[in-house]
C-alpha cells in the first residue's frame, strides 16, 4: 500500500500539521489556499477537504452506458443491445408465481410507494422507456395498471395493455388521484387516501381476462371456456416454437 510520504509527492504541500498529517492545496481547488488536510493512520489514508464541495445540476442530464471489455483490459460508451430487464425481477417472478397481482406504476417513485405498503410493483418509466419485451416477464400475472392521469400516462396504459393481453393473465387499470398528472403516490400521501380505499377503488375497476377465456351461456349455466386458437397463438408469441393444431396435422396426412 502507498505511504503518506509516497502520496504527498504529488501534492503541493503547506505545512506539517503533526506526526502523521500535513495539509496541502486541493488539487479540485483553483486557489492558493492549503485546505485538504492528508494523513494517516492505522496503515490508512485520510484525506479531508476543508473548503467544501457544491453540487451543480445542469439542464439537460445525459446518461452515458459503459460496457467493459475485459478481454482487451479496457472499456467503451454504449448501451448493450441484449433484452432488456425490469429491476426488482426476481420479487416479480415470485408473484407471479404465488398468484398475487402485480402492480405497474408510471414512476420509480409510486413503484417505491407501493413496494413499501407490501404490493408488488414495477416501474413502466414513460411511453419511451416502455420497451414490448417486458411483455415475457408478465406471463401468466394478474396485472394492475396504475397511471398518471393525464394524456401521456393514458397512451402508456393503452400500449402495455396492447403489450400484455397475449401474455398476462388479467389486466385491470384504474386511476387513483382526482388531481391533474396525479398519481398513485399523489393519491395516498398528499390526498391522505388509504390502502383499504385503493383496494376498493381496484375491486370496483373492470378486470379484462386474457384473451383466449371466453364465457359460454348465461347466468348459473355460464362457463368459462377456452378459444383453443387464440390459445395457441398467445403461446407462439412468448415461446420459442409454433403450436400446430391437431385437426391440421389430421388434414393433412388424410390428403397425401
Amino acid at each position: 500500500m502507498i505511504t503518506l510520504q509516497e502520496l504527498l509527492i504529488h501534492f503541493e504541500t503547506s505545512r506539517k500539521i503533526g506526526p502523521a498529517s500535513c495539509q496541502c492545496k486541493c488539487p479540485v481547488h483553483y486557489d492558493s489556499k492549503a485546505s485538504l488536510t492528508i494523513s494517516e493512520d492505522k496503515g490508512k489514508l485520510l484525506l479531508h477537504c476543508h473548503a467544501g464541495y457544491s453540487k451543480i445540476r445542469f439542464e439537460e442530464k445525459e446518461i452515458r452506458y459503459v460496457t467493459m471489455d475485459r478481454k482487451n483490459d479496457t472499456y467503451k460508451y454504449h448501451k448493450k443491445s441484449d433484452h432488456a430487464v425490469l429491476c426488482n425481477l426476481p420479487s416479480r417472478i415470485r408473484a407471479v408465481k404465488a398468484g398475487y397481482p402485480v402492480y405497474i406504476a408510471e414512476g420509480e417513485k409510486d413503484a417505491d410507494t407501493l413496494n413499501k405498503l407490501g404490493y408488488t410493483a414495477a416501474t413502466a418509466g414513460s411511453t419511451s422507456d416502455w420497451r414490448r419485451e417486458y411483455a415475457f416477464y408478465f406471463t401468466g400475472a394478474k396485472v394492475v395498471i396504475l397511471p398518471d392521469k393525464d394524456e401521456p400516462g393514458m397512451k402508456l396504459k393503452d400500449q402495455i395493455v396492447k403489450d400484455l393481453r397475449h401474455f398476462a393473465h388479467s389486466i385491470r387499470w384504474t386511476i387513483t388521484s382526482t388531481a391533474d398528472k396525479g398519481d398513485v403516490t399523489d393519491s395516498l400521501i398528499k390526498e391522505g387516501h388509504s390502502k383499504e380505499e385503493l383496494d376498493e377503488l381496484l375491486a370496483a375497476s373492470e378486470n379484462r381476462g386474457a384473451p383466449w377465456l371466453f364465457t359460454d351461456g348465461e347466468g348459473a349455466r355460464a362457463k368459462v371456456k377456452i378459444n383453443g386458437d387464440i390459445l395457441a397463438d398467445s403461446i407462439s408469441r412468448g415461446l420459442p416454437y409454433l403450436i400446430v393444431r391437431t385437426e391440421y396435422i389430421t388434414n393433412t396426412a388424410a390428403t397425401r
